[in-house]
């Protein structure tokens, strides 16, 4: 591991006691300034346009340079409990800028004070709004992290039950996917993860349903059968570890395309810190991206 993502793992290590206990409002304004950070690198690479959905807000953030016929649907990650626009816009940036693609970053409400279906009827509404604007299922594809990853197969499972098209992809970086926390890595990670607790997650679930056995909730116990072919990320020492393995064996049960990547030593959603050991994975996924909205990935 190279010495500068030895030390930043060790930062978010010392910093978990504070991150895991600070009062909601302030891990708020704290995940926006990391988003401000994101962006930085490529924020003259793209322009952006809010989309105003009245209880929630959007920002379209379309590359300036060779566009793509496709769109990107980025679904941030927080625990359902954080994550704004500014947040939400730094990914959002990067992933425009890497792969020649437009990409609605949805500020979805948030719990406590919006509770679960909001998170989910938001991005179903957003989705739908892409399509109002031209775009056919198969040219979007779904992009998310944490809460967002599992957000973006939630979305997928209510598509197929209300018979609509699946998107060309889905890309998900360390997704919550299970909100009961039964997964072993819950304590077989419990030393290893430098950022996540447990307990934390908890609070967020509890925040979030009322009932997280819903399979729209959980995505990991719904019928995952003839789900968009999907592209799974996350790192070995996060406790969310079997989130990940455990819906990747399920979408190869159900018989749905999907590939799982477990990056040594890396912790929860790695691959938005912009260390080296992350750029093999971001490439990948932004050419997996490529694939479904015709863009042509930065190298």
């Amino acid at each position: 591991m190279e010495l500068a993502t030895t030390l930043l793992k060790k930062q978010i290590r010392l910093l978990r006691p504070i991150t895991n206990s600070c009062p909601v409002g302030i891990t708020r304004a704290a995940q926006d300034k990391m988003g401000e950070l994101m962006l930085r690198p490529y924020d003259e690479d793209v322009t952006e346009k809010e989309v105003d959905f009245g209880d929630f807000k959007s920002m379209l953030i379309t590359p300036n340079y060779k566009k793509a016929t496709g769109v990107v649907l980025y679904l941030h990650g927080g625990g359902y409990v954080t994550g704004g626009l500014k947040y939400c816009k730094g990914f959002g940036t990067v992933l425009a800028a890497r792969t020649g693609a437009p990409v609605l970053c949805v500020a979805y409400r948030l719990a406590p004070e919006h509770p679960f279906p909001a998170a989910l009827d938001d991005a179903m509404r957003a989705y739908n709004y892409l399509l109002t604007l031209g775009y056919k299922p198969e040219d979007v594809a779904f992009c998310g992290e944490s809460a967002g990853g599992g957000l973006c197969f939630s979305l997928a499972v209510k598509l197929k039950e209300i018979g609509k098209c699946q998107p060309g992809c889905i890309v998900a970086i360390s997704p919550w996917t299970d909100l009961t926390l039964s997964g072993a890595s819950h304590i077989t990670n419990a030393e290893n993860d430098p950022s996540l607790t447990t307990a934390r997650l908890r609070e967020q679930a509890d925040m979030y349903s009322a009932d997280c056995t819903d399979p729209h909730v959980s995505p990991l116990f719904a019928d995952l059968s003839g789900l968009a072919p999907s592209k799974i990320y996350v790192g070995s020492d996060e406790i969310l570890l079997d989130d990940s393995v455990n819906m990747y064996n399920k979408l190869i049960e159900y018989g749905c395309s999907s590939s799982l990547t477990i990056r040594e030593d890396m912790w929860h959603a790695y691959m938005l810190f912009g260390v080296k050991e992350a750029e093999a994975d971001l490439k990948e996924a932004c050419g997996f991206i490529s694939e479904v909205t015709s863009g042509i990935p930065q190298t």
